[in-house]
């Protein structure tokens, strides 16, 4: 019956049991449970635990919401931490029981947990830790000393749900939702916990985990999204940490001896992602971060092993180290960045860090970026602040950097190659870029400033067209004003400059420019006087203001050599020489062919300077020895192989001539010097002095002259020598006599428009074609016999010579002589080489080769009679002037009349008489 009814009264005292548990979770659940009947017993165990008198004010069985668990809470504890000193009082705390003790009858507290107290926890770097009582400020015993007195069952102290401040010598911060417990362990005391510690604005979770061991302590303190300016804000001495402007997290292994005092530290962080702040104003986006560094108080040295950033894809890495943290230090670090782009170096160099070369840097360097980026640095430190950068250096690789303009020298651009620096320099190996329009095939720049005035100096091996070189170098060039894309050629060039930064633009001086260069297939069109140059092989030198060039080129085909010296920014030292050898198809091409006067090569050297005034100086010199001279006016010449030379003297403005100064020619048989200026407006020749001395043909050894002036529109020959008038036509020859031409000429119109009156006296004609032939037609032996003999002599020829366009008119044109007397008009065709001149020749037989006062019976005749006549030959030359048709009347008949105005031409006053030797200006 016994064994039937156990199992039921089993399952009613377990129902009944089940009932109590949960009668007993609602009453506990609905408010604690007082246990004032055992609070001697807790005080007598939770003393003994702790090694302390003890005295509790309450205590209550309670359930913890949070934790799920039964507790045995104690109100009111008071703790004498020693024989002097104020107990220490705790609002509420929980204590955990050992549950083996309790069924022996005994209560052995193994755990106490502080609750919600209101704490001030104070650590100074010297060393210790007061915990004070946030409400009281009342001194707490530390929980580790707990340990040091506490029974051995006490396995466990610690703080639930703790709030208050933590306090590291001078700085503060607000503390809530803190958890934390020591546990006794085998070899020591391990910590563990959590709390949220409120920096700045954030809140940041930090996690605790340490371990005492042996009188040393291991805390590893682990933390997440902590705020760096937030940070520095807090503690001053760390201000720097504010250019980290990203959020934080990761783990802090600190080491302390038994009174805290802090001997080392580990720092493992890293974080997603934010800006650097290193310079105002200019914050610079970063990518996923990472640092280790490592603090040895002891030696006072601090390490960042490795600090890595991303920096728009481009990794960095930061190694430094800090010796000395206290007082007088030094500072060390080492940097490489992936790439950066020139735009943000701005923004990754700190303003303070070498200013001198960032701000000559950052001037003048733009566009572009740098490759695999290194940095070394190293200064001093004081109290572990970085007070002064004693060296700085570095390199990188670079493309596409953009170098601004200084002064006249053109902008580097799309630059690559590699680069160094110091604190002092920055140095450029140029592999390629371009200077204007020009390639940089190699170049070193060296930009300096660091501690005095800033300067650049660029050593560049340039190639290009010859028209993007003037284009750069516009306002140095020796070819200014040329329009750059009208030029042809190529160039290479060595430019060498030291130029100063900051101010004005420098001038050429200030630049330091030295230019070697040398140009390849130069071609200018219309250089000067519409003429081209091309196929130019020159070479150029620049050392400040001092400028050369020389070589080579063909002036509208003509070979020339070129020699060109010249100070830039004084006009008047610029002087180009110029040596040629052109023939007569040279000459041609230059436009400066006198025709049959001149053949064969003659070596020219024409020397070009500026003068005072602005107009340039020409002087020419040529060597006339290989050369033909043909002087028909003259009557002189010169074969090749006989001496002659010639020099003149022009001056010019921008390619105009504006005079002759001085012109000379010698050869054997005649001397010829002149002077010439032009109108003010350029448009013809105001004035002209020439003198000839010369020895005609059958007159040696005595010398002829001949003088030419021309004053606007007025224009006067004078000649010793008759045969001047017959070679310059072209027809026949004389000699002696005394020549004078006077008349106006319109230089400014094709042609030339003249106007001349011509008198010559007393010459004889030793060849006359012309005449010989109507002489011959005519029949008048003793005329043709005069011509072949000794000659025929003229006592006078008048004539009135004019032209308009291509023709000339001669009239009033008469001569006068003992054999002969004849008066001609008509007209000359150049352009249609077409003659048509009519006259009348009257033999000597019928003695009017006088004037009419010198024969009275015939001057009376004529001057009284209202008839008669006389014999005379009419004839008429027309056809080809170089081979006209001449045809006579012989013997006809000279009506009283036509005899009148044959005496009217003859006895027109005479022009004032040349002089026998005319003055031989200019000589």
């Amino acid at each position: 019956m016994l064994r039937r009814r156990w199992p039921l009264a089993l399952a009613g005292l377990a129902a009944a049991a089940v009932g109590l548990l949960g009668l007993l979770a609602w009453r506990l659940v609905r408010a604690p449970i007082a246990l004032g009947v055992l609070v001697p017993r807790i005080e007598a165990a939770l003393g003994a635990a702790v090694g302390s008198p003890v005295s509790v004010g309450g205590a209550a069985l309670a359930w913890d919401g949070a934790t799920r668990h039964l507790e045995l809470r104690v109100e009111q504890v008071e703790v004498a931490t020693s024989a002097d000193e104020e107990r220490a009082v705790v609002r509420s705390a929980a204590l955990a029981v050992e549950p083996w003790e309790l069924l022996r009858g005994r209560l052995v507290v193994a755990a106490v947990d502080v609750l919600e107290p209101r704490l001030r926890i104070l650590w100074r770097e010297s060393g210790g830790l007061e915990l004070r009582s946030g409400s009281t400020d009342q001194l707490l015993p530390v929980l580790d000393s707990i340990f040091r007195r506490a029974a051995p069952g006490l396995r466990r102290v610690g703080i639930r749900h703790g709030a208050g401040e933590i306090a590291l010598d001078d700085t503060t911060w607000r503390a809530d939702d803190v958890d934390i417990e020591l546990r006794r362990e085998r070899d020591g005391i391990g910590v563990r916990g959590h709390l949220a510690l409120e920096v700045g604005a954030e809140r940041v979770p930090v996690r605790l985990d340490g371990r005492y061991r042996a009188a040393a302590v291991r805390l590893a303190i682990g933390f997440r999204g902590l705020s760096p300016p937030a940070v520095a804000a807090a503690l001053p001495r760390l201000k720097s940490v504010a250019a980290l402007i990203l959020p934080l997290g990761g783990v802090v292994d600190l080491r302390m001896d038994d009174e805290l005092r802090l001997h080392g530290a580990r720092l493992r962080l890293a974080s997603p992602g934010g800006t650097l702040a290193l310079v105002p104003g200019s914050p610079l986006p970063v990518g996923r971060t990472a640092v280790a560094a490592v603090l040895d108080r002891d030696a006072g040295r601090l390490e960042i092993g490795r600090l890595a950033v991303d920096l728009d894809g481009a990794p960095a890495e930061l190694r430094a180290a800090l010796a000395g943290l206290e007082g007088a230090g030094s500072f060390e670090a080492a940097g490489r960045l992936g790439r950066l782009p020139v735009a943000r170096l701005a923004s990754c160099w700190p303003e303070g860090l070498a200013p001198g070369a960032r701000r000559v840097v950052l001037a003048r360097v733009a566009g572009g970026e740098l490759r695999d980026l290194q940095v070394r640095l190293a200064g001093r430190t004081l109290d572990g602040r970085l007070e002064t950068v004693d060296g700085l250096a570095g390199g990188a690789t670079f493309r596409q950097v953009a170098l601004r303009p200084v002064g006249a020298l053109p902008p580097l651009a799309g630059l690559a190659g590699t680069a160094t620096f110091s604190q002092a320099a920055l140095d450029l190996d140029v592999a390629g870029g371009t200077a204007g329009s020009l390639r940089v095939e190699r170049a070193a720049v060296r930009v300096t400033g660091g501690s005095g005035a800033p300067r650049v100096a660029v050593d560049a091996r340039l190639r290009g067209g010859v028209a993007d070189a003037l284009a750069a170098l516009e306002g140095i060039s020796p070819l200014a004003g040329i329009e750059p894309s009208q030029v042809r050629g190529e160039v290479e060039a060595r430019v060498v400059a030291d130029v100063p930064l900051g101010g004005p633009p420098p001038d050429l001086v200030a630049l330091g420019l030295q230019v070697t260069a040398s140009l390849h297939g130069l071609g200018v069109p219309r250089l000067v006087r519409g003429w081209s140059l091309t196929g130019g092989e020159l070479s150029l030198t620049l050392g400040g203001r001092r400028l050369a060039l020389g070589g080579e080129a063909n002036v509208e085909g003509v070979p020339v050599t070129l020699d060109l010296r010249e100070t830039l920014g004084e006009r008047e030292s610029r002087v180009l020489v110029v040596r040629a050898r052109p023939d007569r198809a040279g000459r041609a091409a230059l436009g400066l062919d006198p025709g049959p006067l001149l053949g064969g090569p003659v070596d020219v050297t024409a020397r070009v300077a500026r003068a005072l005034d602005g107009a340039d100086v020409v002087d020419v010199d040529a060597d006339l020895r290989d050369a033909r001279v043909e002087l028909p006016p003259l009557g002189a010449s010169k074969p090749a192989g006989a001496p002659g030379e010639a020099h003149a003297r022009i001056s010019a403005r921008d390619g105009e001539v504006l005079g002759v100064p001085r012109l000379a020619l010698s050869i054997p048989d005649a001397t010829v010097t002149a002077r010439a200026t032009r109108s003010t407006d350029g448009a013809t020749w105001s004035t002209v002095d020439a003198d000839a001395v010369y020895t005609p043909p059958g007159r040696k050894p005595r010398s002829g002259h001949l003088g030419v002036t021309l004053r606007g529109r007025q224009f006067a020959i004078r000649s010793d020598d008759g045969g001047t008038l017959f070679r310059v036509l072209g027809k026949g020859s004389a000699a002696g006599g005394r020549l004078a031409i006077d008349g106006t000429i319109d230089l400014t119109q094709a042609g030339p428009p003249f106007d001349a009156r011509i008198e010559l006296h007393d010459c004889t004609v030793t060849n006359a074609p012309l005449l010989a032939r109507v002489a011959t037609l005519g029949s008048l032996t003793g005329i043709r016999q005069s011509l072949s003999g000794g000659g025929l002599r003229l006592e006078r020829l008048t004539a009135r010579l004019s032209q308009q366009g291509r023709t000339v008119r001669v009239a009033d044109a008469a001569v006068r002589g003992p054999a002969l007397t004849a008066v001609v008009e008509g007209t000359v065709d150049r352009e249609a080489d077409a003659v048509d001149l009519r006259g009348t020749l009257v033999p000597a037989y019928y003695g009017i080769n006088t004037a009419p006062a010198r024969l009275p019976l015939i001057g009376g005749v004529v001057a009284g009679a209202g008839g008669g006549t006389l014999q005379a030959v009419d004839f008429r030359v027309r056809g080809r002037a170089s081979d006209p048709v001449v045809s006579v009347e012989p013997l006809s008949v000279v009506t009283l009349p036509a005899l009148r105005r044959l005496f009217a031409v003859l006895d027109r006053p005479a022009a004032p008489p040349p002089p026998d030797a005319p003055a031989q200006r200019g000589r």
